[in-house]
């Protein structure tokens, strides 16, 4: 964990630890766990960092462990709105490689899509849509609720809604 809490730590600009943190998983020089144990005793910055790093590599790569999963569907409901939103987004990545497991978010997302902090409701509009679109036993109960959503949001949130419509559309989804 030397090397998560050189970067946390130091006083680099939070996307530079981000980013820097995200190589050194990639590289290999972190690992996940060592990550997941550091998270436990961070501040809520070093945690919203630590989710944020994985929320990278899982967009490069959406085939990690699947202790990552496990890890951000354990974290939709934390109390920092950063890590919840960033857990949402890994979420969102992870669909793809494991549409049947992320589908254990669907509680925890559509309670977010309540939250006042407009990031987290962005955030879990962008899982439940990538959840609709890469798990068809969930679909059919997801579009519905993501069409009300798309009509009760407003602004950057609406938008997020109408995008995953259109792809569903295009899949034939609807």
């Amino acid at each position: 964990m030397p090397i998560i809490d050189g970067i946390l730590k130091s006083k680099i600009k939070p996307k530079e630890k981000t980013a820097r943190l995200a190589e050194s998983l990639k590289r290999g020089e972190t690992t996940i766990k060592e990550l997941i144990e550091f998270f436990a005793t961070g501040s809520d910055s070093e945690r919203g960092t630590c989710m944020e790093a994985l929320e990278t590599i899982t967009r490069d790569d959406p085939q990690p462990a699947e202790t990552v999963l496990d890890f951000a569907l354990a974290q939709l409901d934390h109390k920092a709105p950063r890590v919840k939103w960033e857990a949402s987004r890994v979420i969102a990545n992870l669909a793809r490689a494991f549409p049947k497991k992320v589908t254990a978010a669907l509680p925890a997302l559509l309670k977010n899509t309540k939250n006042e902090g407009t990031v987290v409701r962005w955030s879990a509009a962008f899982a439940l849509t990538e959840i609709a679109l890469h798990s068809p036993e969930t679909r059919k109960q997801l579009l519905p609720v993501i069409t009300r959503l798309a009509r009760e949001e407003e602004g950057g949130v609406r938008k997020v809604y109408a995008q995953g419509l259109k792809k569903l559309e295009k899949q034939g989804a609807s």
